[in-house]
């Protein structure tokens, strides 16, 4: 059985349908997509650049996100240092309030007041902590923030021991955490046999104490304040990569609507007119058909 011959008129009208049913297929894809460019076989340099651009972008926004989690960490490490001063101003407060008494009992008190204090001071530190990261407990601990994907672009902040050196002088914490008050200049280890000499003595090194911890606040809070900067800068340039690649590929929505509409019009138009060439056909063989 031979294949059914079409005329010239159909073979143009059906051609032009199927170009007609590719722009409206494509403009419909670009529509739901909000892209021109959705594959490789739409436009290969397009395509392959604005991938590369949208994965450095990414990278960049990755970043962003561990520098956010470094400046909280340097937060809570600030945080926990002003909280650790405060305290520090209560033990000046109680060796000021030792000068005027006597009785061995309120000095008793305020010895033990003292110890609670000292151990605040040991859990505030011992909890100063985030993601796992405490830069006030050890000087062994470290904060490392990748800043891109760049090798040794990263900000390394060194951790200190607040209790050992870090801010009290060597000695004034046991390793349990306990505040000793002798090394810190009462002799007796407490208030009820400190005289003038000890107070002083006391008052002065919790000073010294205070003014080594607002030296590390600063340092903590000057890394963070780079992280910020550091961090604006990644959203920035995450941002310009993503546009770039954007330009790349985003469609025009008000121009893929107009083909949508033109191809459909198009369509309907190829549809009549493959219809009125099929009738040529018909009628031809009706004549015949009268002929005979």
């Amino acid at each position: 059985m031979s294949d059914v011959s079409l005329t010239e008129a159909q073979r143009a009208s059906l051609t032009s349908l199927e170009r007609t049913n590719s722009v409206f297929n494509r403009s419909s894809e670009n529509l739901t997509t909000g892209r021109s460019v959705n594959g490789v076989n739409d436009d290969p340099v397009a395509f392959f650049v604005a991938r590369q651009l949208s994965a450095e972008s990414a990278a960049f926004a990755q970043r962003r996100e561990d520098i956010d989690q470094g400046i909280s960490t340097l937060r809570v490490t600030t945080d926990t240092l002003d909280t650790v001063e405060q305290f520090s101003r209560q033990l000046q407060g109680l060796a000021e309030a030792a000068r005027g008494i006597t009785d061995q009992g309120q000095l008793e008190a305020l010895s033990r007041q003292a110890q609670e204090i000292g151990r605040q001071i040991g859990n505030v530190v011992g909890d100063a902590s985030f993601g796992g990261v405490n830069l006030l407990s050890s000087t062994n601990n470290e904060l490392n923030v990748p800043l891109s994907g760049n090798e040794g672009s990263e900000l390394a902040v060194q951790g200190i021991d607040v209790l050992d050196g870090g801010g009290f002088a060597s000695g004034s914490f046991d390793g349990a955490g306990e505040i000793q008050l002798a090394q810190l200049g009462l002799t007796g280890g407490g208030f009820e046999s400190a005289g003038a000499g000890d107070l002083d003595a006391f008052i002065a090194n919790i000073q010294s104490g205070i003014d080594q911890l607002r030296g590390q606040a600063q340092t903590f809070g000057s890394n963070a304040a780079i992280l910020q900067e550091r961090a604006t800068f990644n959203e920035n340039i995450a941002n310009e990569l993503q546009a770039g690649a954007d330009n790349l590929t985003l469609a025009d929505l008000n121009e893929e609507a107009a083909n949508l509409v033109a191809a459909r019009t198009r369509n309907q138009i190829g549809v009549q007119t493959l219809g009125i060439s099929g009738g040529q056909q018909e009628s031809i063989l009706q004549i015949l058909e009268g002929v005979s």
